[in-house]
């Protein structure tokens, strides 16, 4: 789910291609029901709306959300896609589109529906009929982000590790594995490669 980029488009090329319906090898058709893009001149999120037509008749409905961006340096255009089902972290999705289809989605878990939860929240200052309406259909979205965002909040917050060089902490582990032979001096190796982390981190963490 890497970038793709292109000298060759134009935000208006890559929102074209990008909407483009398809009939792929597998006999799969997929349609855009619905586009729309948000954000800058030069960089923004396309939502778009798609129904996947199986051979065997069978429809898949999902919400998409290609990231778009331009870059100076090569004068390129490039993309990103994700999709709803992910749960990503823009929220600007039209409500609209939320109300469109019934999506191919777990609609009591999962991050599509923790998704949903941040879309209303993203709203909420803006209620309007069309938000009352969303909220109806996903009555368990908000506390369900709620519920999450709690859990991750509980949990121990992330302690960011800089990689030390090798260098900076043989001596160290050396001298100490002197007493012990090679067994002990690979453990006496990792224990200070750790504890150099940890302090780097530390430092790090104070400003130093």
């Amino acid at each position: 789910m890497g970038w793709t980029t292109s000298t060759r488009w134009t935000r208006k090329s890559l929102i074209a291609e990008r909407i483009a319906g398809e009939t792929n090898r597998n006999g799969h058709i997929r349609e855009c029901l619905a586009h729309c893009f948000k954000g800058a001149p030069w960089k923004g999120t396309l939502w778009t709306c798609w129904k996947v037509t199986r051979p065997d008749g069978t429809i898949i409905k999902y919400i998409g959300c290609d990231l778009l961006q331009y870059s100076n340096y090569d004068k390129s255009w490039g993309f990103k896609d994700i999709e709803a089902g992910m749960g990503p972290s823009q929220t600007n999705c039209p409500l609209s589109y939320l109300l469109m289809e019934k999506y191919d989605y777990d609609y009591e878990k999962g991050y599509f529906i923790e998704w949903v939860g941040r879309v209303l929240i993203n709203y909420k200052k803006k209620e309007s009929p069309l938000y009352l309406k969303a909220l109806k259909a996903f009555p368990n979205a908000i506390q369900i982000h709620l519920d999450e965002k709690a859990k991750r909040d509980s949990e121990p917050p992330f302690v960011f590790k800089k990689m030390v060089h090798f260098s900076e902490i043989i001596p160290k582990g050396l001298l100490e594995a002197m007493k012990g032979g090679p067994v002990a001096m690979l453990e006496a190796d990792d224990k200070a490669y750790d504890q150099a982390i940890i302090d780097q981190a530390n430092r790090l963490t104070n400003g130093e």
